[in-house]
């Protein structure tokens, strides 16, 4: 299962400075996410990557509701209100939004969940990268599929939020 890597990262960056703009948050935190996980995920890894990424977010509540705003079951501006700080500029900002988009994208690329059941998303998520990790070969082949996306959201995140 492939998709189209460009169309997925306009759709997501479209969706997330709607969601910045509509409570006047600048969207630097995640555009530093953005920047920094294609190499990272290149030189640790993709899941230790993740999990640097996972040990940052602070409420699972927030990454169910970012991963709504990013799969289009929440509009963006009522997202926006319990995202809130994850859409500023603080330095803390940006990981729980780039997690979601990474597990979308995954999903919806390669076919591959990485949210492992219910319960808090940082816990399933958890669980999803026990799992992948496990299988032989899949987290790199996993990295290769969703790289053109992660190119294109870090060209996205520059432009909307430079």
């Amino acid at each position: 299962m492939t998709g189209d890597s460009v169309a997925l990262a306009l759709e997501h960056a479209l969706r997330i400075k709607e969601a910045a703009e509509s409570v006047g948050a600048g969207g630097r935190g995640f555009r530093r996410r953005a920047r920094d996980l294609p190499s990272l995920a290149l030189s640790a890894g993709l899941v230790p990557a993740l999990t640097f990424y996972l040990s940052k977010v602070e409420r699972g509540d927030l990454l169910s509701e970012a991963l709504e705003l990013l799969r289009g079951s929440r509009k963006p501006e009522e997202a926006a209100k319990k995202l809130g700080g994850e859409l500023g500029d603080k330095e803390g900002a940006g990981y729980t939004i780039m997690l979601a988009a990474i597990a979308v994208a995954a999903e919806a690329l390669a076919g591959v969940s990485l949210l492992a059941g219910g319960g808090d998303p940082r816990i399933s998520l958890a669980q999803g990268l026990r799992k992948l990790r496990e299988r032989a070969g899949e987290e790199r082949r996993l990295l290769r599929i969703l790289q053109p996306y992660l190119t294109e959201l870090k060209k996205l995140a520059d432009a909307f939020f430079g």
